[in-house]
């Protein structure tokens, strides 16, 4: 049940990374997110506005639902 809360039904935009050899490499000799994002993005690993697009594009959000809930 949602509670009253207007949870139940809605769909999660999630971003996942996966850590390979190069990752953990950067992350432990950096530790600086800009470097560890701007590598996840040369490896082309989907990130969480990549999830959002994906999702609008599928028609199971709207654009209004994605800027509600994001800090975009």
């Amino acid at each position: 049940k949602c509670g009253g809360r207007g949870y139940k039904g809605r769909v999660g935009l999630f971003e996942l990374l996966p850590i390979d050899e190069e990752l953990g490499r950067k992350i432990v000799e950096s530790g600086n997110e800009g470097d560890i994002i701007q590598l996840a993005r040369q490896k082309k690993i989907p990130g969480l506005r990549d999830d959002a697009a994906g999702k609008l594009l599928a028609g199971v959000t709207s654009f209004d639902e994605i800027i509600a809930v994001s800090a975009w």
